[in-house]
């Protein structure tokens, strides 16, 4: 019997984060032996950037570093006579390590000396 799609979990498609070295996780699949993950740039998966056996036991990868952008990841699930079940759904997750821009303070002006007062009556 071949195992169903794994049911991803995290992170959510269209997540976006600032760590390049994000965790993927899913469900357990009845009947797996192992999982096999792919990561791409690309929604089709011509071009794969990561791939890795895992266990059937494992139901976290956590990645090697991956570059700014947009990236794809799936997952499937192999019986014990390596008989591949489908792939899950397609997720898209966006890295982007930029520093933010510093905040323009436009209150109080420089060299501006601000008091406070509290009306005790």
């Amino acid at each position: 019997m071949l195992p169903s799609a794994p049911v991803l979990l995290l992170p959510e498609d269209k997540s976006i984060t600032n760590k390049n070295t994000p965790a993927f996780t899913w469900k357990y699949t009845p009947y797996c032996e192992k999982y096999q993950i792919q990561i791409s740039g690309d929604n089709s998966f011509t071009t794969i950037e990561q791939e890795i056996i895992l266990p059937g036991s494992t139901l976290r990868y956590a990645s090697t570093p991956l570059s700014d952008g947009d990236h794809f990841w799936r997952v499937r699930a192999s019986n014990p006579l390596n008989g591949y079940g489908p792939w899950s759904t397609i997720r898209t997750i966006t890295i982007n390590t930029a520093m933010p821009d510093a905040p323009k303070l436009s209150s109080p002006k420089n060299g501006e000396v601000v008091h406070d007062f509290i009306d005790l009556s």
